[in-house]
């Protein structure tokens, strides 16, 4: 179903970025201003309607019977030339609520594997975003 909803490169990143956000089972006012911030920043606003995106994903999102071909769909149409980056502002959206929990965790070995990053690079980037947060929410290094 979400094939004939997604089919260009802005709408597979808008439902990348609201299924981080979804993952761990909740869209909290933090995770949503994150996003929000992130649909603004990268333009994408200019031509979709996070309201009605976010209405999409929930029409189907019970419907993903297998993340991994759902990822792998979306990150075809996005096309990152910037993987780090990307894998980035996911990690930043499920980071966006102060936790990480085991489900938010396998997504992210998921898409980083989907990304074809090795390990090493999946664990800095974890452990610079971990701390990036860590740091804004205390406000001190």
């Amino acid at each position: 179903m979400y094939e004939t909803l997604i089919i260009t490169s802005d709408v597979a990143l808008c439902h990348l970025f609201i299924h981080c956000c979804f993952k761990d089972g909740e869209f909290k006012q933090t995770e949503i201003d994150v996003a929000a911030d992130k649909f603004v920043s990268l333009e994408l606003h200019k031509e979709l309607n996070f309201k009605n995106e976010l209405r999409n994903y929930k029409s189907y999102q019970n419907a993903i019977m297998d993340e991994t071909k759902y990822l792998e769909y979306l990150i075809k149409l996005i096309n990152p030339t910037n993987d780090l980056a990307l894998y980035s502002h996911c990690l930043e959206l499920c980071l966006s609520d102060a936790q990480l929990d085991d489900s938010e965790i396998k997504l992210f070995e998921l898409l980083g594997n989907i990304l074809q990053l090795i390990e090493p690079e999946q664990n800095i980037i974890k452990k610079l975003m971990i701390q990036l947060e860590v740091v804004k929410t205390n406000k001190f290094f």
